[in-house]
């Protein structure tokens, strides 16, 4: 290798959806990139892997990475033997692509903005979410499955509320998708519990509370301060009707992951580097104080000694951290796993699919809706992907992803145990078509540690973190904005210090890139947009 081709810019450790997005805007902007992850895949711990690596990762993971997960459990519940998996289930290993970052993705968020503006939009495919209910046990219907209005019609479709009802419900949904920041209710209230809020000033009942709360501003408790729920509700009712009636979409092939590659794919295009599969043996600082920071890289199995002006470091990375930058809190249950059929949810003429079905869907499961069985002090979110993810195949399967956020009162840790009333609950529940439930074929438990907050402070010149852990909020339908935002962060303060210093007067000084990334000609954006959605 050419000496001149070993000197980089910047180099980044962990190719998670938020590196992966801060690379491809440093490339795009001009800068040298290397990229490094000691998987032999893309994604990090936001991957969407096959069930053969999901098991590698679960039986590693824990002593990689340490602190950010712990309790991790699996079974294979229809084998003989459930410690092992069946030979005909690990044959068909690569027909799944499973995401250890299962996300929602609003449809006029963030991340969408980054994937159009960029252009990973064309390497992608999408899926429109197509239910949303509550798990309520006290429902009047055949299912405990209360659907939850998508759209302004859907509200006045709703044959169990009043008219009066409705109105209330409309009166506050005008108000808080607009400039709510701008009333004096938010300005003198703003850190009221949302619960509260709204049954005392719109005199909402309990019933529209709690899909307010859970289901539209995905909150993980009715306690929690109203302007914070505010915000994430007008992201997620502006996003409906976008692309359909649903404000969340889901990505291809493990979600994620998928995105993750495509974002690599576009720093590659612009002149990145990528090392995959081989561990770093040493990064050392070798300026002086007065110097520019200059780091030199050494990489397992390659002779070549790397450099770089900067380093950015992942809140994941098992080895090189920054001591005193942890922003890590938790943690947050996970489930993973995968059924022999359909979970069963109520269809409407206007969000199934053929034959009536339903194929992705997201139940939620409020506080206290399992009575004494479940424990957690939070909401549990369960996202079930059918066929038209494009995760996995046969096509009678389906893949369910559970997830709930650590409350101060949860006294048990244990994600297994946390978690498995409500995934029974799914299993069990009635199906008009199906005659029997459908039976667990794989399932794993972990906790993972969440973002707390992100660090602008950096102790060393040159080292910058990136704050790439869940966030501490929405379990699934923040995860990919809060990526998004956290890589526009770092690129920010990586390429203002590594543009060059003021020259002299009248000296011309290139002041560094202008914009996230390079504007699109609306001709192309209009493209970008009508054939990739």
């Amino acid at each position: 290798m050419n000496p001149a081709e070993s000197d980089y810019d910047v180099v980044l450790l962990g190719t998670s959806i938020a590196s992966s997005i801060t690379a491809a805007a440093l490339s795009n902007a001009g800068y040298k990139v290397l990229h490094l992850d000691l998987n032999g895949y893309y994604g990090s711990h936001s991957a969407s892997l096959t069930l053969k690596d999901l098991l590698d990762w679960a039986n590693h993971a824990p002593s990689i990475y340490k602190s950010p997960y712990a309790s991790l459990t699996y079974h294979f519940p229809s084998s003989s033997d459930p410690s092992v998996a069946p030979i005909d289930l690990l044959s068909a290993s690569r027909n799944y692509s499973l995401s250890l970052s299962p996300a929602l993705i609003p449809s006029t968020g963030e991340l969408v903005g980054a994937l159009v503006q960029s252009g990973v939009s064309r390497y992608s495919g999408f899926r429109l979410l197509q239910g949303l209910g509550l798990y309520a046990p006290d429902n009047s219907s055949d299912t405990p499955i209360r659907l939850v209005p998508a759209t302004k019609e859907d509200v006045f479709k709703d044959k169990d509320m009043s008219l009066v009802a409705k109105r209330k419900l409309m009166k506050f949904l005008q108000f808080a998708t607009g400039k709510f920041e701008e009333s004096e209710d938010v300005q003198n209230q703003g850190q009221t519990a949302i619960r509260a809020y709204l049954q005392e000033v719109y005199s909402l009942s309990p019933t529209a509370s709690q899909a307010i709360i859970y289901a539209t501003a995905h909150s993980a408790s009715d306690e929690e301060p109203l302007e914070k729920a505010l915000h994430r509700l007008r992201k997620y009712t502006r996003s409906a009707g976008r692309y359909g009636n649903s404000p969340f979409l889901i990505g291809h092939y493990g979600g994620l992951g998928e995105l993750a590659q495509g974002f690599c794919r576009s720093c590659a295009v612009h002149g990145g580097t990528y090392i995959l599969g081989r561990p770093i043996k040493s990064i050392v600082s070798t300026s002086t104080e007065e110097a520019r920071p200059k780091f030199e890289i050494e990489i397992e199995g390659i002779s070549q000694v790397f450099n770089a002006t900067s380093v950015i470091l992942s809140q994941h990375h098992p080895r090189f951290s920054i001591q005193g930058t942890s922003n890590m809190d938790g943690p947050s249950f996970r489930c993973i796993a995968i059924v022999d059929g359909p979970i069963s949810f109520p269809a409407s003429d206007e969000s199934s699919g053929p034959d009536n079905v339903i194929d992705t869907s997201v139940i939620i499961f409020p506080p206290r809706s399992l009575g004494e069985l479940g424990k957690l002090k939070n909401s549990v979110t369960a996202m079930v992907t059918g066929e038209g993810t494009s995760s996995f195949w046969p096509m009678s399967a389906d893949v369910i992803y559970l997830g709930s956020l650590l409350d101060d009162g949860d006294e048990d840790h244990d994600a297994e145990r946390l978690l498995r009333p409500y995934l029974d609950a799914l299993l069990n529940l009635p199906s008009p078509t199906q005659p029997s439930s459908p039976k667990l074929i794989f399932e794993l438990f972990y906790d993972e540690k969440i973002a707390a907050s992100s660090s602008s402070t950096n102790p060393l010149r040159g080292v910058f973190m990136i704050n790439d852990a869940p966030p501490a909020v929405a379990t699934f339908s923040e995860v990919g904005d809060a990526s998004a935002i956290e890589a526009q962060r770092v690129f920010w303060e990586v390429s203002k210090f590594l543009s060059p210093p003021a020259g002299e007067e009248g000296e011309e000084v290139n002041a560094g890139p202008s914009s996230f990334w390079p504007p699109l000609d609306p001709e192309e954006l209009d493209r970008e947009v009508g054939e990739n959605w």
